[in-house]
């Protein structure tokens, strides 16, 4: 039978900031488990309720245990720092949907590289191919649709000229 495992005996500055947090919305795993781990969830429905392991539960509780609120500060993540600013995905997710000749481009259908050079040359946002792919999956945008709305578009003038 699995040990029962939950948070230490809570001081009062620590009950304080995770009721604020709590307060605040902070949603991140490590404050939901020791959340409900002082509350007296047992670790595998933390685990259940969480949509994580409980390997993952009972590291949250023992970092807690032994770090105590330091132990849930956001820490740094590994890698190089991000470059793309919220400012810059608000233009990648304006432009990025729009015809392109709408905005003086040359072309009628936006590739990855097109649409790299146009936010490069003309709204100042650097970024890599790889990179924009990403963003532009995550943000539910598909370059392809566009692409296929235009062939349709010039399909109809080609169709026109044959009359």
């Amino acid at each position: 039978m699995t040990e029962l495992l939950w948070v230490r005996r809570l001081t009062m500055d620590e009950t304080e900031t995770l009721n604020r947090w709590h307060r605040e919305g902070r949603d991140d795993t490590g404050f939901r488990v020791v959340w409900l781990s002082a509350k007296r969830s047992p670790v595998p429905r933390i685990a259940t309720r969480l949509g994580v392991s409980e390997a993952t539960v009972r590291s949250w509780i023992h970092r807690f245990n032994q770090e105590g609120i330091g132990g849930l500060q956001r820490s740094l993540r590994p890698g190089r720092p991000r470059t793309i600013t919220d400012a810059d995905l608000a233009i990648i997710r304006d432009v990025a949907p729009r015809d392109p000749r709408a905005l003086g481009h040359h072309v009628g259908i936006w590739t990855l590289s097109t649409l790299r050079t146009y936010l490069a040359a003309h709204r100042g946002v650097r970024i890599s191919k790889s990179w924009l792919d990403t963003i532009l999956h995550r943000e539910g945008i598909d370059l392809g649709e566009v692409a296929a709305d235009d062939e349709d578009a010039d399909l109809d003038v080609w169709n026109d000229l044959d009359r």
